[in-house]
C-alpha cells in the first residue's frame, strides 16, 4: 500500500496533520465493527482487506439495491483475491500466510438481528483459504466464504423507512497502517462514534469488543501501557479521528476516587475539522444568505465574526438558518428580511 502522505491543516489549533494521499473510506455494518475476535495484526489487517474488496456490495446494500446479481454472487460460495502487498512488506509474507491459516480456523462470532427482527448470534471460522506453498503465488491469496458469512459481512441495517442506520465509516489506509490490532480495532470503534462525539464503554464490553482474554491485562496500568497508549499514539492527530486517553475523565473509577475499582473508559472521538473543509462550510453558509434573503458583501463582512476560530458552528448555524426561514414563511409581518436575519444571526452566534 502507498505510505505516500499530504499535509492537512486543521482549522481551529493550525496543526499540521499527515494523512494518506490516497483515501479510501470503507463502509461496513455495525455488527462487523462489533464482531468479536481476537485476532493478530496480520489478520487485522486481512480482515479490513476483505471489507476493502466487499465495498462494491456493502454499497449496494446501504443504498437499498440488490447486489446477488454481481459476479461474486453466482455461486454458493463468495471467492475473493486478495493482494500480500495490502497486508504487509514481502519479507513478512510468511507471516501472513500462517495469519491466513490461523484465522481460517479461528472463531469469529457476531451479533446481528434476522429479517424478523429476532436477536441472533453466528459463530464460525470465516473463511477457507487457498495459497501457495512456497513463493507469494504472484502476490495474492484467495479466500472463500460461506454465503451465510458474506450476508452478514455485506448487509447496513436500515430504519423503517429504509435508510440506512448502524454503519462505520473509515479510512482503509488508517486501518492498515497502524501496528497492534488494537490499535485498528480501537480507530474502527471510535470511527462508529464520530457523528456522536464520544461514548462511555465498560470495562468489560471493551475488552470483549478487543478480544482480550480474562486474565490479560488484569492491572489496569499495564492495560493502558500495552493497549491505550499505543492506540492514543498512532492516531493523535495522526488520523481523520483520534481520542485523547489523557484526558481527566478518560479513565471512569468506582465513587470517582483515584485509587477506585475501573468501570470503564470515556472515549471523546476527536474529529478534526480541517481549514479547506471548514472554507467549503462558511462558502456554503455565504451562498444560502445571499441566495435566500438577498445578502449583499457588505452584510456578509457585518457577519464574518460568526465564522471565526472556536465560536463556528456550522451544524449550528445553517439549522438557526433554516428556522428563520421558516419564520419568515409564517409571519408576514416582518418586512426586512435581510436585516431580521442578519440580525439574528449576529445576536446568536456573533457575540
Amino acid at each position: 500500500m502507498s505510505k505516500s502522505k499530504e499535509t492537512k491543516r486543521t482549522k481551529k489549533r493550525k496543526t499540521e496533520i499527515q494523512l494518506p494521499a490516497v483515501k479510501d473510506y470503507l463502509m461496513q455494518s455495525n455488527t462487523v465493527t462489533n464482531a468479536i475476535n481476537d485476532f493478530t495484526l496480520y489478520q487485522e489487517r486481512i480482515f479490513n482487506a476483505i471489507i476493502f474488496h466487499l465495498q462494491e456490495p456493502i454499497n449496494l446494500d446501504k443504498n437499498g439495491l440488490s447486489y446477488k446479481q454481481l459476479s461474486l454472487f453466482q455461486s454458493d460460495a463468495v471467492i475473493i483475491q486478495i493482494p500480500l502487498k495490502e497486508i504487509s512488506e514481502p519479507r513478512n509474507y510468511p507471516v501472513v500466510k500462517k495469519a491466513i491459516k490461523d484465522m481460517s480456523t479461528s472463531p469469529v462470532q457476531f451479533s446481528y438481528i434476522d429479517d424478523k427482527g429476532k436477536p441472533m448470534e453466528y459463530t464460525s471460522g470465516l473463511f477457507s483459504a487457498t495459497m501457495p506453498t512456497s513463493g507469494n503465488g504472484g502476490g495474492y491469496i484467495t479466500v472463500k466464504f460461506d454465503a451465510v458469512v458474506a450476508d452478514l459481512l455485506i448487509k447496513i441495517q436500515k430504519d423503517a423507512k429504509g435508510n440506512p442506520i448502524q454503519y462505520t465509516k473509515y479510512m482503509y489506509q488508517i486501518a492498515q497502517s497502524v501496528n497492534t490490532p488494537y490499535a485498528s480495532k480501537i480507530y474502527k470503534l471510535i470511527s462508529s462514534w464520530k457523528k456522536k462525539g464520544g461514548f462511555y464503554i465498560s470495562r468489560k464490553e471493551l475488552y470483549k469488543r478487543l478480544g482480550i482474554k480474562e486474565g490479560k491485562y488484569e492491572d489496569n496500568s499495564d492495560f493502558m501501557r500495552r493497549v491505550i497508549v499505543p492506540a492514543h499514539e498512532q492516531l493523535y492527530e495522526k488520523a481523520d479521528c483520534w481520542f485523547n486517553c489523557r484526558a481527566k475523565d478518560f479513565v471512569k473509577r468506582e465513587g470517582d476516587k483515584p485509587r477506585g475499582k475501573v468501570l470503564g473508559f470515556n472515549f471523546k472521538v476527536i474529529t478534526p475539522e480541517f481549514e479547506e473543509l471548514e472554507n467549503k462550510k462558511v462558502e456554503q453558509i455565504c451562498n444560502v444568505l445571499r441566495t435566500h434573503f438577498s445578502f449583499k458583501d457588505a452584510d456578509i463582512t457585518e457577519v464574518a465574526n460568526i465564522f471565526d476560530g472556536e465560536s463556528f458552528n456550522y451544524e449550528r448555524i445553517m439549522n438557526k438558518i433554516l428556522e428563520l426561514s421558516d419564520k419568515l414563511s409564517e409571519d408576514r409581518s416582518i418586512v426586512n428580511k435581510n436585516r431580521y436575519v442578519l440580525t439574528a444571526l449576529i445576536n446568536e452566534f456573533g457575540q
